[in-house]
């Protein structure tokens, strides 16, 4: 029995992004705190939520079938790496072999920024533009996020590693989305 509304057939799709994108939220309070587990649980929680307000939402970006798939497919095979690195790094002895597991999740981020590159060309007009001036906005908030970071380091403040610039970036894309799309609703 196939669905009457097609936004029915995505529900699976838009808890799992849900998910995803909580235990990534997860992911970065474990790596600040200290405590991984704790903070994928918390994570997995915030993210059912923010799955069942995506199930709530009409979507103005329409990807074609399988997009959405493959974007939380890359961004699931991201997270992974990023764990299973962060667990078996210490572990490894020689220099080259911790360097390849280090650099690890940089190809898993490549592969979603591929897979996102790719969703953003299939769009049509205003939901290209809509992108392009939340990629805009994003750009923005994290540049004022580093030049403020980066001043405050200069009074002694302690400063996050580089690996942490992509969340501004990501956070501020999504906001700028938000922004854009009720500009064009």
């Amino acid at each position: 029995m196939t669905p009457q509304n097609p936004l029915e057939a995505r529900w699976p799709l838009n808890l799992a992004g849900g998910i995803l994108i909580g235990l990534a939220l997860g992911l970065i309070i474990g790596l600040i705190d200290g405590d991984l587990l704790e903070g994928l649980g918390f994570g997995f929680v915030i993210g059912l939520a923010i799955g069942a307000a995506f199930e709530r939402r009409h979507h103005l970006m329409q990807y074609p079938p399988g997009m959405l798939r493959r974007i939380v497919i890359t961004t699931a095979l991201f997270l992974i790496a990023i764990l299973g690195s962060r667990l078996v790094k210490d572990e490894v002895t020689t220099r080259p072999l911790q360097i390849g597991i280090a650099l690890a999740p940089v190809l898993g981020f490549a592969l979603v920024v591929f897979t996102i590159g790719s969703a953003l060309a299939s769009l049509d007009e205003l939901q290209r533009r809509i992108q392009t001036e939340a990629i805009a906005l994003g750009f923005g908030f994290t540049a004022i996020s580093v030049i403020t970071v980066g001043f405050l380091g200069e009074v002694g403040l302690t400063q996050p590693g580089w690996i942490f610039v992509v969340f501004p970036m990501v956070i501020g894309w999504g906001l700028g989305k938000l922004w854009t799309m009720w500009k064009y609703r």
